[in-house]
């Protein structure tokens, strides 16, 4: 089994909507039982919290559906995910700077295998309007398909 997780800053809005829209694609591809997606985040700051009620709104009208309280990353992850994905430069080099030498290849940006978003971060929607939540999903629909023909490799 492949396993993903997707990571952002607090949790309830990036990552869920990545991991949300990569399970859809997982779904729709019949590859569950091939592929497993999570994600939290790199500060506490929402922990327990449900997703954005913003990002829930955005992701439903495309089909996808959050279910999600926020978690802290925890070391173990390193271990136990194959791609770890970051939503933006800042997550990343938070992320590098936990990782042991041995585990900082599965670390990556979450557009790195993008082709309309490459190497662009995922900006954070939260003091935004509901525009920016909307981007996100577009980019998180693109973004899961990128990773999709990854691990079908």
């Amino acid at each position: 089994m492949i396993s993903i997780l997707f990571v952002c800053l607090g949790n309830i809005c990036r990552s869920p909507a990545l991991a949300a829209t990569m399970q859809k694609a997982i779904q729709e591809n019949n590859l569950a039982e091939k592929v497993f997606v999570d994600s939290c985040a790199v500060t506490p700051c929402f922990l327990g919290a449900p997703a954005d009620p913003r990002m829930v709104a955005a992701a439903h009208k495309r089909g996808v559906h959050i279910e999600h309280k926020a978690k802290i990353f925890e070391e173990s992850y390193f271990k136990v995910f194959d791609y770890i994905f970051a939503s933006d430069r800042e997550v990343l080099k938070i992320l590098q700077s936990m990782a042991p030498d041995s585990e900082k290849g599965k670390l990556h940006l979450a557009t790195e295998f993008s082709s309309a978003y490459k190497d662009k971060d995922l900006p954070d929607p939260y003091f935004d309007g509901e525009s920016r939540f909307e981007l996100i999903m577009d980019m998180s629909q693109e973004i899961a398909q990128s990773i999709l023909k990854l691990v079908q490799k």
